[in-house]
This record gives C-alpha cells, sequence and structure tokens, in this order.
C-alpha cells in the first residue's frame, strides 16, 4: 500500500461495513492513541481530559474486545485520565506496558538511558526557563519539548537547541509532533512494536484478529505500518504528512461515532 496524503484517506465512518467484511469471524483488537485521537487537543497538556461519553463507550467496547491505550504519556499517567482497569495501557510509546492479570512489561534496555534523560531534561529546563511557550516535561523514559502556542521563530530555535544537544548522541533520538518534540531512547521499539507485542501476548496474531488503531500523530504512523497488511489504520484529522493508514476521520469528535457504529453494527 502507497502512502497517502490525509486528505486522500477514506472516511472511516462510511466504509464501517468494509471493515467489518474484514474481521469476518475473526475478533478485533482496539488500539487508541490518547491525546487527540481520544481526548481533544488542549493548549496545556496536563489538562487533557476524557469525557464521560468516550469512557462510557470504551468500557461498553471493552466487554466485548480487547482495548488498549497507546501513548506517549507516562503509563501512570494515561491510566489515571482513562480510569478504565480493564483496559491494556502502553505508555511512553510502548516502553512501558500493563493490563489485567499482572501484566506489566518494561522494555529491558530503557532503564539504563533514564539518567541520561534526566539530564538532558535539566538542559532544556534551564534553555527555555524564560519561555512562556516551551514547557519541558520529563517523563519516565522521554522528555517532551511541548511548544504550542509558540511563534515560529522560537519553534525553530528550540528544534535548533535540539539538534545541538543531540549531535553525537548515541543513547538517544528525537522526532517531531504536533506543537512537540520528543527526545526518547535511540532503541528499536516504538508504537507499532508495542502493537505487536501486545497482540502476541493477548493470545492473536495479525492474521487471526483484525487490530485497528486510531492516532492522530506522526509517531502512530509507526503502529500504521506495522498493521498496514493485516490490520486497519484510522489517522484522526491530519499530521500533514502522508501517511500509512487506510482510513481517516476528520475530526477528533468522530472517534465515538466510529465506536458506535462499529458496536451497532457488529
Amino acid at each position: 500500500m502507497d502512502l497517502k496524503e490525509p486528505h486522500e484517506l477514506p472516511s472511516a465512518l462510511a466504509h464501517v461495513q468494509e471493515i467489518l467484511n474484514k474481521k469476518g469471524d475473526k475478533p478485533f483488537v482496539f488500539f487508541f492513541d490518547f491525546d487527540g485521537t481520544l481526548a481533544p487537543i488542549v493548549s496545556k497538556p496536563d489538562q487533557a481530559s476524557l469525557s464521560e461519553e468516550t469512557r462510557t463507550l470504551l468500557q461498553k467496547l471493552s466487554k466485548e474486545y480487547k482495548v488498549a491505550i497507546v501513548s506517549g504519556r507516562d503509563r501512570k499517567d494515561i491510566e489515571e485520565r482513562v480510569n478504565l482497569h480493564n483496559l491494556y495501557y502502553a505508555g511512553s510509546h510502548g516502553f512501558d506496558i500493563a493490563g489485567p492479570n499482572e501484566m506489566h512489561h518494561l522494555h529491558p534496555e530503557a532503564d539504563d538511558i533514564i539518567p541520561r534523560l534526566e539530564e538532558v531534561s535539566e538542559v532544556f529546563q534551564e534553555l527555555f526557563q524564560q519561555e512562556d511557550h516551551i514547557k519541558v516535561e520529563k517523563k519516565k523514559f522521554a522528555v517532551a519539548l511541548h511548544h504550542r502556542g509558540a511563534s515560529p521563530e522560537l519553534a525553530n530555535k528550540l528544534e535548533a537547541a535540539v539538534k545541538d544537544q543531540l549531535e553525537g548522541e548515541s543513547k538517544l533520538k528525537w522526532d517531531k509532533g504536533k506543537c512537540i518534540i520528543e527526545i526518547k531512547p535511540n532503541l528499536e521499539w516504538h508504537k507499532g512494536k508495542a502493537v505487536l507485542w501486545l497482540i502476541e501476548q493477548l493470545g492473536y496474531t495479525t492474521k487471526d484478529s483484525l487490530a485497528i488503531y486510531l492516532g492522530d500523530d506522526t509517531t502512530d504512523e509507526d503502529a500504521f505500518k506495522e498493521l498496514q497488511k493485516e490490520g486497519v489504520g484510522i489517522m484522526v484529522e491530519d499530521h500533514e504528512q502522508k501517511t500509512h493508514a487506510h482510513y481517516g476521520l476528520s475530526e477528533q469528535k468522530q472517534v465515538n461515532e466510529f465506536i458506535k457504529q462499529i458496536m451497532s453494527y457488529d
């Protein structure tokens, strides 16, 4: 499947029956990003919240199928915001995964990189402490540099500082999302790998289940790519880059409608 522009994607709402046909007699396994997918993007990330309607829909969906939340947020943070105990949670882009029946998996190499992340976090706290539109968030397995509301000049200054600080760095890597730059362990692990790991741990393969992943940002592309042949990727709104997703939803509010339609058809 070729990469597509987000605006070229067919509507997931208009193709629910097509998705159900792909499923056939196989079970669904659902994966959702949080910010911009289950919850609307807000100017201050610590104020993001899940609506009661969405929480109720996820609870109903999880009674029929396995449901996981895959987020760049720390796992404990995302667990508290969703507050449903029968879901699976992959925090820090999948470096920290937990779920029912005492499931818990930490990437075995990530702990060794935490001290370096703490050092980098302190550097950026000092560099941008006078900038109101730059927020440095130290997570367990990442440093998030939020720049929502910043001028293009300030955003460019931030990116230049990241490049400068990580030049020649072997332990860390960085990437950009919607008004965010994230510095993470330089390991071959991401949301896509976490999704495949979870599918296997749940007793499925990508052939005997239909995994559906909904996400809105560039970090979700890893999951879309892993599921391109034997799953369903749904881009929520867009991230202004070509995508591996199969379908699209034009706004975050349509995620609830998609869940309702899936449950009413199936």
